[in-house]
């Protein structure tokens, strides 16, 4: 198996690992719940691409925000459980030699799925795993 394919077996691995029924997030605020908890999403996402903190109202916290929404409407996975598929998405493209920040991995990964695929049920760990297949290969 070459490096590639066991990229994608470990992001299966990991993603399934993560969504594996009694493993997300307890809903409703939880007693140890810590102030980094508190930060949007997106902005964790922008502060990621950017390699540094970024103002709340850096254009990379908006473009996140909707990239959020609409992969979050176009499958069954949650903001939080997006992110961390996106990032750790990019890793793997590194680490197969071929870089590539986490703005243009959810982009390529939004425009994967077209808008009206709510009904398919769709993982997005199943799309980011084909997705990082194809682009690897094609590096």
């Amino acid at each position: 198996m070459g490096r590639g394919q066991w990229a994608v077996v470990l992001v299966l691995m990991v993603v399934a690992a993560m969504v594996a029924p009694g493993c997300g997030a307890v809903p409703g605020p939880t007693p140890t719940s810590t102030a980094s908890e508190a930060v949007p999403i997106e902005y964790k996402l922008a502060c990621i691409e950017a390699g540094h903190r970024v103002d709340r109202n850096d254009f990379r916290v908006g473009l996140f925000d909707a990239l959020l929404d609409r992969l979050e409407a176009k499958t069954v996975n949650n903001r939080s459980n997006i992110a961390d598929i996106i990032v750790k998405t990019s890793q793997l493209a590194a680490e197969d030699g071929m870089p590539i920040g986490v703005l243009a991995v959810a982009q390529a990964l939004d425009i994967s799925i077209p808008r009206d695929a709510a009904s398919l049920d769709l993982k997005l760990e199943e799309v980011a795993a084909a997705w990082l297949v194809l682009y690897v290969a094609g590096g």
